[in-house]
């Protein structure tokens, strides 16, 4: 029996595997890629040139505020004995009032952790003039206790530095109960956003991936879906194309900021 040089075969029988399998997927992945880069740029395009990701951010958040103010039950109460109800539109008003001096489009132009950061920022200027900006507070105060919001829309009491109020106590612990439920409340603007947003944008690239595959293969390769066999293999290869697009976009994400330290 031949005794065979494991030393030798080894390295042949690898290099010959490696090489193998880059001949055969070395040019799908780079069509791949190719099509997943396109259909990322497409999407910037339409997030950034014209103005998709504004409009979404602007149609999330109003229609979450009125999910809010339909669900919290101090929506609805007394201020001082004066009935107090929230609209929407007053709500929205005060946001950008306080986020960026009434500019909407810079407000929901940013990405979600910006937009975030910006409401945040308005919600303790409100809290520093309760009665002024009344419609914020109620409504992304949650599930506050209605006695805390009461107390914090009624203003900071009228005492002096070196006198020690109750009045005063239990307005400060309000006012930073009230600031916790503003965080949880933002807390889960972000991660609701964030999750919809990506599973947009999957569905997007997936979406566009397919049509560039689908209009590559039937202008520079006509026929060839001749069979459902064929059609799924397309649509496998469009859904793989898609899913680059993200991973594309992260990658050219995080090395923008190397690039710019160097």
């Amino acid at each position: 029996m031949e005794t065979i040089d494991w030393t030798a075969a080894a390295p042949e029988a690898i290099n010959g595997a490696l090489s193998g399998f880059s001949n055969t997927f070395g040019p799908v992945a780079a069509a791949l890629a190719a099509v997943g880069l396109l259909a990322m740029a497409l999407i910037e395009f339409g997030k950034e040139v014209l103005g998709h990701r504004g409009w979404w951010n602007r149609r999330w958040i109003r229609k979450w505020l009125t999910a809010r103010i339909s669900l919290n039950p101090t929506a609805d109460f007394k201020i001082h004995d004066e009935p107090y109800e929230i609209h929407i539109d007053d709500v929205l008003d005060e946001i950008h009032k306080l986020a960026t001096a009434g500019d909407e489009n810079a407000l929901y132009s940013q990405s979600v952790e910006k937009l975030v950061g910006q409401i945040n920022a308005a919600l303790q200027m409100a809290l520093d003039s309760p009665k002024d900006f009344r419609a914020i507070i109620v409504t992304l105060a949650g599930n506050a206790n209605p006695l805390d919001i009461r107390i914090v829309l009624g203003g900071r009491p009228e005492v002096a530095r070196s006198e020690r109020s109750e009045a005063m106590e239990d307005f400060v612990e309000a006012r930073n109960r009230i600031a916790s439920h503003f965080q949880r409340s933002l807390d889960g603007i972000m991660i609701a956003m964030n999750s919809q947003w990506k599973r947009r944008l999957h569905i997007w690239s997936v979406a566009l991936s397919g049509m560039l595959i689908f209009l590559g293969a039937g202008v520079f390769r006509e026929g060839s879906i001749r069979s459902l066999g064929d059609l799924i293999l397309w649509l496998l290869v469009a859904i793989a194309g898609g899913l680059l697009a993200p991973m594309i976009n992260d990658l050219a994400k995080t090395l923008r900021p190397a690039k710019g330290r160097g």
